[in-house]
């Protein structure tokens, strides 16, 4: 079982952010992620969350809130750490700071890393817990560990 270290993103943490965001498939050209990042760095930084497992970035999320829903972008989780329940655990990490304001409905999620092709034959989705908390608060329990920093 791999253990997952959560913390607030931090600006060294840039180069491999956006490296896995290329890797998964997230950045697409009318958004560049470096402006993406400033702009959340403005705005409630301590929702963009980065998880490391044996000293490697593992899994991004990015939360946010306005005052009316929760939203997550960003979520990705590096082809190597997949089926691991890390996706599941930032999930949970996000959440949780995001009911902390106050938030009560499910997060609507945007450009996540499950729905994007890792190469032309295979594509990668998010497993059925996730999905369904997205789409309708279903909550569940995880194999992987998380520390929260």
């Amino acid at each position: 079982m791999q253990r997952l270290e959560i913390r607030v993103y931090r600006e060294s943490d840039e180069d491999n952010v956006v490296a896995l965001w290329r890797q998964c498939g997230l950045v697409v050209p009318w958004n560049d992620p470096v402006k993406d990042i400033r702009r959340k760095l403005r705005m409630q930084p301590h929702l963009f969350l980065v998880g490391f497992s044996n000293g490697q970035l593992a899994a991004t999320i990015m939360a946010g809130y306005e005052g009316h829903r929760g939203w997550i972008n960003y979520l990705a989780v590096a082809p190597e750490y997949r089926r691991q329940g890390f996706g599941r655990l930032m999930m949970d990490e996000a959440e949780t700071r995001l009911r902390e304001m106050g938030v009560t409905s499910t997060p609507a999620a945007q450009r996540c890393s499950w729905s994007k092709p890792l190469t032309n034959s295979s594509s990668v989705r998010p497993s059925t817990e996730i999905a369904s908390r997205i789409t309708d608060g279903h909550r569940g329990g995880s194999s992987a560990t998380t520390h929260r920093a």
